[in-house]
């Protein structure tokens, strides 16, 4: 059974692998912006980019992965940060990638879209704008998920 929580609990979904320093700092930033606009209207953040975000390359993907699913399984809603604003389908170069839903008209990692699987297997509201999520965070009451 899980404690009870004054605040719902959202996860930030988003990539934080790159093919260049630079993309992986901008897919933390992002992140990291989130969770700050999530806490700022008062919901407690479970960001697994600030996690690992100098781990880069010292342990497998499988591991962060699981922990990310281990972050969300304590969460009320999950947020999806959007990738690059408009991101290009994926070449053999680049960095793989799946378009998730027409509606989401943003590109994610596999590891997104995992976390995003694991969310619809278990009823975890997925929140695709900051509109949506402020609206969740104010109608959000204790108790209010199993």
């Amino acid at each position: 059974m899980r404690a009870q929580h004054d605040r719902p609990r959202i996860y930030t979904v988003g990539p934080f692998s790159a093919t260049t320093e630079l993309e992986r700092r901008r897919n933390i930033a992002r992140a990291e912006e989130a969770a700050l606009e999530l806490a700022r209207h008062g919901a407690y953040y479970r960001c697994p980019h600030l996690h690992s975000a100098h781990f880069d390359g010292q342990i497998g993907d499988g591991y962060w992965l699981e922990l990310g699913l281990d972050l969300l399984s304590e969460c009320d809603a999950a947020y999806l940060v959007a990738d690059a604003p408009a991101a290009p389908p994926c070449t053999d170069a680049g960095p793989q990638r799946a378009y998730l839903r027409p509606e989401w008209p943003l590109w994610l990692s596999y590891g997104s879209v995992a976390e995003v699987a694991w969310c619809e297997a278990h009823n975890v509201p997925m929140l695709t704008r900051l509109a949506e999520a402020v609206a969740f965070i104010r109608r959000w009451r204790p108790g209010s998920r199993p």
